[in-house]
């Protein structure tokens, strides 16, 4: 026993050994977003601050392994470097039981240690879960073998019971599964020589230890409309073919050199004789197993087991997404990595066979040492030392980054790469926080890539309210600068660097598309109008206010002005190079602050808004602007759609100035989609009336319509609990990215008589027609 527990040790050790790159500092080179997401998540477990089912933002895998690493360290610590150093025990325990197939399995446990590159990344992968899907999948192999020749229905329960489990961790798992459940009910009935009462009573416990295991996946499908079973099984893409049962084949026999994610990196590449010698090791492996199954007339459960997982795997969703996409990205690869326990196996079982060669017709028993296990290490070291030494370097910078920016006085939130945010995020143990920049193409709100929704929230207002900043590193740092100050002159913010990155702060409110100059050069003239290039001066006078502008014949009459004294806003169209403006009574004289941007407002504070040659009949509306098209993406019903409206971003009023108003409608439309699969329920948009958290409206998803009963004199304010960022069309005069919490679509005034007037239409003015016109063409150009 002890001789046993020595080699165990010694073989956890190696693999610590092989992997000192990964687990020798707190974050390593290759420890992204992706792979910090299921740490931030036992983060927030820990802290009782979120219980998830689900990966943040996958629906193909549940949340069991972050629960896993809550509670370990919670116990001992959190930090990257332990959960490395808990996925490295996790793949280890994950070999010892493909190592205990083999009849002397201890000694075979040694060849489970090679240091193939894909194995050093894969075996510390958190992005997929890989350790754990690594090692449920060894434990039903071993299992597997173990029903075969010694049939326990304790063991076949105890493992019914891990299959929920594995099925809740990663649904592609069926593809392991499906073959297990269908040998061992045949192995059952053919145990109990009859289908007698006992064989159902023993398929009924069999199915319910499942049931339990799969308990937290059933409860969460059946409340939000069975979201991971229509990814599982409806997003099939394709019908499936031979080819792609050929190219899985092909995948099968390449894993142990899998490769894919990693080629771009000069430090990783492996030379290709490395890995086809191991690709066609792995084919002499299945081969000569064939061949000793049938020769000794056992083990053909291995080979029906693989290659029943190939087929599955290559008519599911999962394995069509990969077979038609071979670029696919690598946190899908995981459905290739399933069958990497199969595939190592094989290859393990051929490496034992050389060396039993080499000892028993070369040496002749002299030297009883694994001499392939051995040649190959020697061959792969010197590509792992530069592996580890890449990974020590690149985690090293990332801690004296994050270090730096939580030591000094900079903006709590940061924008940047959404490849390195995340991981920052874990490196501070949220202490900043580090969201994705937004990308142009995004048809919802631009935080849709912040997994976790929260975020979202908090980013927003962070980002209202305090400065906040933006990471890249220095080249491209040294290019958004020269953008900026070539397009944007006046526009004030600093540009610090530290530990070769360039860090620009802003001011609260600084235009999100300021960030995106560099890569999407027509977002230039949107942004060009947010800033204060164009004012000259501006002169108050007791209570009347006369700004100026600088002649711009381009941009002139594309603005919105706030005067903001105090904390009382102005807002008001600007269509001339001189406005004068009179400040309502109240209001303090003095500096007056000036953020302006492209939306037109239409507000006149004594009782009427007025548009042309119409009045809207006694009803005074405040913080109006302008109506835009906005791009919505609806998650349930997997469409992108227009939704004109009126953008509501903070308090909107209605205020009645005529007994002869009854009722108001206002139908709002709620973009946010919160009871959709992104978002799993946590939020339900609510609208406070009058102020007042004591009464508050709950919107569901889309249009709502909502009845005021009203007198003269009485206001109505409707004020959206969140607000965040939606892109709108690029025909509009809002801003690319918006401040949006609902929009109203719509307004209705019932009079004494019941008769009810639209009034929507003539909020939507003329000129803000004839603008649209005018940029449709420019932007044509």
């Amino acid at each position: 026993m002890l001789k046993k527990g020595i080699i165990l040790l010694t073989f956890i050790l190696l693999q610590f050994f092989f992997r000192w790159g990964f687990w020798g500092c707190e974050v390593f080179s290759f420890f992204s977003s992706d792979d910090s997401i299921p740490y931030l998540m036992s983060l927030h477990i820990s802290k009782g601050m979120d219980f998830p089912i689900f990966f943040y933002g996958q629906f193909y895998h549940g949340a069991f392994a972050s629960y896993f690493y809550a509670f370990l360290m919670s116990i001992v610590g959190f930090s990257v470097r332990n959960l490395v150093i808990i996925n490295i025990l996790l793949f280890s325990l994950g070999c010892v039981f493909l190592s205990k197939i083999f009849k002397d399995s201890y000694n075979s446990l040694f060849y489970f240690i090679i240091p193939i590159p894909a194995l050093l990344f894969i075996s510390t992968d958190t992005s997929v879960y890989f350790p754990f899907v690594f090692l449920f999948s060894s434990y039903f192999i071993w299992t597997f073998s173990k029903l075969e020749y010694n049939f326990s229905l304790k063991r076949l329960i105890f493992a019914s019971f891990l299959a929920g489990l594995f099925f809740w961790i990663y649904q592609g798992s069926l593809i392991i599964l499906a073959p297990f459940f269908l040998f061992s009910i045949v192995k059952l009935i053919k145990s109990s020589k009859s289908f007698s009462f006992e064989t159902i009573k023993s398929m009924f416990l069999i199915g319910l230890s499942f049931l339990i295991g799969l308990s937290p996946l059933i409860y969460s499908e059946f409340k939000n409309n069975f979201v991971s079973s229509k990814f599982t099984f409806m997003n099939s893409g394709s019908i499936p073919s031979i080819k792609h049962f050929i190219y899985w084949i092909y995948n099968f026999f390449k894993l142990p050199a899998y490769n894919h994610y990693f080629k771009s990196s000069i430090y990783l590449k492996q030379n290709d004789y490395i890995f086809y010698t191991i690709t066609l090791l792995t084919f002499l492996g299945v081969l000569f197993f064939i061949i000793y199954a049938l020769k000794k007339k056992k083990s053909l459960w291995l080979i029906f087991f693989s290659v029943s997982s190939v087929i599955l795997i290559s008519f599911s969703s999962f394995g069509r997404l990969i077979a038609e996409n071979m670029g696919s990205r690598a946190r899908y690869e995981v459905h290739s990595m399933i069958l990497m326990p199969f595939s190592i196996l094989f290859f393990v079982f051929i490496l034992k066979k050389i060396d039993m060669f080499l000892c028993r017709d070369i040496f002749k028993n002299k030297i009883r040492v694994p001499i392939f296990l051995f040649i190959f290490i020697a061959i792969l070291f010197k590509s792992n030392i530069s592996i580890n030494k890449y990974s020590i370097k690149g985690g090293r910078e990332n801690n004296k980054l994050c270090a730096e920016l939580i030591k000094t006085e900079h903006p709590t939130l940061y924008f940047g790469n959404y490849t390195k945010y995340f991981k920052y995020n874990s490196i501070t143990k949220e202490k900043k926080l580090f969201v994705p920049l937004p990308f142009a193409p995004a048809d919802i709100s631009f935080f849709s890539n912040v997994r976790y929704y929260p975020y979202t929230l908090k980013a927003f207002n962070l980002w209202q309210n305090e400065k906040f900043g933006f990471i890249t590193d220095l080249s491209s740092g040294e290019k958004i600068k020269n953008n900026i100050y070539k397009i944007f002159p006046t526009l004030n913010f600093e540009y610090l660097k530290i530990k070769n990155h360039s860090i620009f702060v802003f001011p609260p409110k600084t235009p999100i598309e300021i960030l995106l100059i560099n890569k999407y050069p027509y977002l230039y003239k949107y942004v060009k109008r947010l800033t204060e290039a164009s004012v000259k001066k501006i002169v108050s006078d007791n209570n009347i206010i006369k700004v100026f502008f600088k002649k711009d014949s381009k941009w002139g009459g594309n603005r919105r002005l706030e005067l903001k004294n105090g904390n009382k806003i102005i807002e008001f169209p600007l269509h001339k190079l001189a406005v004068n403006f009179r400040v309502n009574a109240g209001v303090k004289k003095g500096s007056y602050e000036i953020i302006y941007n492209n939306v037109s407002l239409l507000i006149k504070k004594d009782g009427f808004v007025n548009l042309g040659s119409e009045t809207l009949p006694g009803v005074e509306f405040n913080h109006y602007s302008d109506a835009f098209n906005m791009v919505y993406f609806d998650f349930n019903k997997r469409k992108i759609f227009n939704v004109d409206g009126i953008p509501i971003s903070s308090a909107f009023s209605i205020k009645v100035n005529s007994e002869k108003i009854k009722e108001i409608e206002v139908e709002m439309y709620n973009p946010f989609s919160f009871e959709s699969d992104l978002w799993q329920k946590k939020f339900k948009q609510e609208i406070l009336l009058n102020g007042t958290n004591n009464k508050k409206i709950f919107l569901k998803n889309g249009k709502n319509l909502i009845h005021f009963s009203v007198k003269k004199g009485e206001s109505l304010k409707l004020e959206p609990k969140y607000k965040t960022f939606f892109k709108l069309t690029d025909l509009s005069f809002a801003t690319y990215f918006k401040p949006v919490g609902v929009l109203i679509t719509k307004i209705l005034i019932t009079n004494n008589y019941g008769e009810k007037r639209d009034v929507t239409p003539l909020l939507r003015n003329d000129f803000l027609e004839k603008r649209k016109k005018i940029v449709k063409k420019r932007f044509k150009k």
